[in-house]
């Protein structure tokens, strides 16, 4: 007997195996559209991650170009004048593909701030990748503002804050401060993300105020920021010049190393010179200060030395007592604080002239304590202080100034009493000659005019 298939029978096998079909057609159908979306989304990140290189490789040129270039518009960069500045710019095109970055160098000749902006197309046409990138420039030197700190800066109503260069006669008379030939790149930073972080109130600023986007400054109806025409006209007071102020400092500031083998300098001694008793007397080469002693007294430098003290000492000079580091010798000293104790440093009478001939370093082991910088005005305070743990206070007179040349680098710094502060750029440079580094970086929106 046969059996026979009835024809709707054959037609319900038929319309399921077709229903089958079309949803394994929609399902591989639906996952060959994510792959492609995801292959997609990748060549569109790679296409944005390679114009954000493009960007950075036309901030490395720009670098190169401001630190290693004989002149600012050899190798085919070009000048344009943008809202009546001189600005540098150049593109390069890589390959045949479209990628290209055109970078722009602005305040090139002070404290340049490079623009970079970078193409490369998306994938399927979708049109092309840009980014672009915004960093300012510092000398690598060691001290770069005249007042750096990690915390606050206050300096009420009583600074005078300018610059020089103690490296260019243009700017100096014999490598020293000529009050006829200052500058204005007396510059105020601190990293500090408080608000009013930078309290300068009736202060005469001839330089540039820098904090992070969060940090602000405080300034009175009398103070002023900003270059020596600017101060010069009285409608500006409690004002900051137009681009004297900026708001992207991101940076850091690294510790104080000791001197390498300082564990085995000997101590140093004292003696008779040109029949003038001195408690410590140091030549060229390193010292360190005997353990639970006091650095006070008389001390006389002789030659490049270096001088240890360590936690369990101290620094503390009261009236009539003077470091005196010999011109003639062309001596300098070195001094390098790890003391738990405050710190009282008075006179230092360094005849050069020169900041770079007193340098104090303030060691980590001083977090927590103050450095006090007295004078009695008998000599006009050269020297640096570099001291990232510490709170540094600079006493002055209520009414005159008196004189400090070279730069503070502090956790805070605040100034009591009325003071002049020169700072020597000449600090900032690296061998004899500025090297350029990135201040800071960040992302900006993509503009038809870089």
């Amino acid at each position: 007997m046969k059996i026979r298939l009835h024809a709707n029978s054959q037609g319900i096998v038929l319309l399921v195996t077709l229903l089958t079909s079309l949803i394994m057609g929609l399902v591989v159908a639906s996952y060959l559209m994510v792959i492609a979306n995801q292959n997609y989304s990748t060549m569109r990140s790679l296409a944005w991650n390679s114009a954000t290189s493009l960007a950075e490789a036309g901030i490395e040129e720009a670098l190169t170009h401001l630190n290693d270039d004989t002149s600012l518009t050899v190798n085919n960069w070009s000048t344009l004048q943008i809202n009546g500045q001189t600005v540098y710019r150049k593109r390069r095109d890589l390959g045949d593909v479209g990628s290209f970055y055109s970078v722009t160098i602005s305040n090139a000749i002070t404290s340049p701030v490079i623009f970079s902006q970078a193409s490369t197309p998306g994938p399927l046409g979708s049109g092309n990748a840009t980014r672009a990138v915004r960093v300012t420039t510092a000398p690598n030197g060691l001290f770069r503002p005249a007042v750096f700190t990690k915390g606050g800066i206050n300096v009420g109503s009583d600074l005078l804050l300018d610059s020089f260069d103690s490296s260019d006669p243009q700017y100096s008379t014999n490598g020293k401060f000529d009050p006829a030939k200052v500058k204005a790149n007396g510059n105020l930073a601190s990293i500090s993300t408080e608000a009013d972080a930078v309290n300068i109130q009736n202060s005469k600023v001839f330089g540039h105020v820098y904090t992070p986007p969060t940090g602000s400054y405080i300034l009175g109806n009398n103070g002023v920021v900003g270059d020596r025409v600017f101060q010069s006209d009285p409608a500006n007071a409690g004002k900051v010049q137009p681009t004297y102020y900026s708001s992207d400092l991101n940076t850091t500031i690294p510790d104080a190393t000791p001197p390498a083998g300082y564990q085995f300098f000997p101590f140093p001694l004292g003696g008779v010179v040109d029949g003038i008793v001195y408690d410590y007397i140091l030549g060229s080469g390193g010292y360190q200060l005997p353990t639970g002693t006091t650095l006070n007294g008389s001390v006389l430098v002789l030659g490049d030395a270096t001088l240890y003290v360590p936690p369990e000492s101290r620094i503390q000079f009261s009236s009539g007592d003077v470091i005196t580091v010999s011109a003639g010798l062309s001596a300098t000293l070195k001094v390098y604080n790890a003391s738990t104790a405050d710190a009282v440093i008075g006179d230092v009478s360094n005849g050069s002239g020169m900041a770079s001939r007193f340098a104090y370093y303030g060691l980590p082991t001083t977090a927590g304590t103050k450095a006090t910088l007295t004078s009695s005005g008998a000599f006009a305070f050269a020297g640096t202080f570099y001291a990232p743990s510490q709170d540094i206070i600079m006493s002055g007179p209520d009414s005159g100034n008196l004189d400090f040349i070279g730069a503070i680098t502090a956790n805070s710094f605040t100034l009591d009493g009325h003071r002049s502060v020169h700072f020597d750029e000449a600090l900032a440079k690296s061998g004899g000659l500025p090297r350029l580094v990135i201040d800071s970086y960040s992302e900006i929106a993509p503009s038809a005019n870089l």
